[in-house]
């Protein structure tokens, strides 16, 4: 979408242009991602671990990871009037 030097502000409105989204969206990437991240290492490292631990651990990280895919839905509902308008239209399609 461009836009017009008048329009700016208006522009920001939309998730897609909103840097600070992107900057959530990345966090909670980081985050949400940072348990599978270190099991991944432990694992390559030949690191050991107690099972029960290493068990707990992959899960946490499996339920993080659904709640990061979750939580970006949430993120660009609230942010985006655009996305909003998109989504509402397709669901009374259904």
């Amino acid at each position: 979408m461009d836009c017009v030097h008048s329009e700016k502000l208006d522009c920001e409105d939309y998730g897609g242009n909103n840097p600070v989204v992107l900057l959530l969206i990345v966090f909670l990437f980081l985050c949400c991602n940072l348990t599978s991240l270190l099991v991944n290492v432990f694992e390559m490292l030949k690191f050991e671990m107690a099972f029960k631990a290493e068990e707990v651990l992959i899960d946490i990280a499996n339920f993080l990871v659904v709640i990061n895919a979750t939580a970006n839905f949430f993120v660009y509902m609230s942010s985006s009037e655009e996305f909003q308008a998109v989504f509402y239209e397709r669901i009374r399609k259904i």
